[in-house]
């Protein structure tokens, strides 16, 4: 699992395309229904980190991806307060209403260990895309939880960094030799290198027709993810499954322990 990089040119391009992988696009602002308590949880390594709080009981953090908001995420929150839980969104550094313009993958999973330490009797974590690698970085680190759900996990931060680099037609390696200029280093930053430490339930939902995050990731964590399960649903690519009630209603089943 280890990243083994030929030696490439590092173009001025492909360092633009670099820092643009770091500089997330922001979404402008939309409205919410939610009748949402918004704060900032100013003890965040990073700076304050925008989140916003409903309902009572055993928290659920809900954790959105790469260039989204928490807005994204908006579908788990009726059926978990149904449930009796304290629903828990933020705004990832840089992204939505996050100060900041420029985060890498630790920067997302500094800034949810933060949040997962000033909420606190966090029961468990739904993410989606990068901000499952930014879970799992979390776990790692220390963070405490009873159950968490990926919703169409990216597998190498790597793979995320060629796939990016291929949209803006430059070579993938150069981007990642470009990052570790930057003072990211991709090789670490694979799911799998953390799974290996981890045995919190973990239920893993990907459609087979993602073209951001192949589904056989899906799969390749959970062969090495101690209490883990996958299922495949068809047709939803990668950010229509967080909107679909049959997905919504498993993860939230599954993070509630009624699954």
């Amino acid at each position: 699992m280890m990243e083994e990089l030929r030696t490439v040119q590092v173009t001025d391009r492909a360092r633009e395309v670099a820092r643009a992988l770091l500089t997330p696009t922001r979404r402008a602002p939309r409205p919410s229904t939610i009748a949402w308590d918004r704060r900032e949880t100013t003890a965040a390594r990073y700076g304050p980190i925008v989140t916003w709080t409903v309902g009572t009981g055993p928290a659920v953090v809900l954790v959105h991806g790469w260039e989204a908001d928490h807005l994204d995420m908006d579908a788990f929150v009726a059926p978990l307060l149904a449930r009796d839980r304290r629903v828990v969104t933020f705004d990832l550094p840089a992204h939505g209403e996050t100060a900041g313009e420029r985060a890498s993958l630790p920067d997302l999973a500094s800034a949810l260990e933060d949040v997962i330490a000033a909420t606190g009797d966090v029961d468990a974590v739904i993410a989606h895309s990068v901000g499952c690698a930014t879970t799992a970085l979390a776990l790692a680190a220390g963070a405490s939880l009873r159950r968490v759900a990926f919703v169409a996990p990216p597998l190498r931060y790597a793979a995320f960094a060629r796939f990016y680099a291929e949209q803006h037609g430059v070579e993938g390696d150069a981007v990642v030799a470009a990052l570790a200029e930057n003072g990211v280093d991709v090789a670490p930053l694979d799911i799998r290198r953390n799974a290996a430490t981890l045995n919190v339930p973990l239920l893993i939902v990907h459609s087979r027709d993602d073209r951001v995050c192949d589904s056989t990731n899906a799969t390749k964590i959970a062969d090495v993810w101690e209490n883990a399960r996958v299922t495949f649903v068809d047709g939803l690519g990668h950010t229509r499954i967080l909107r679909d009630p049959d997905v919504v209603a498993s993860v939230v089943d599954f993070v509630t322990g009624s699954a």
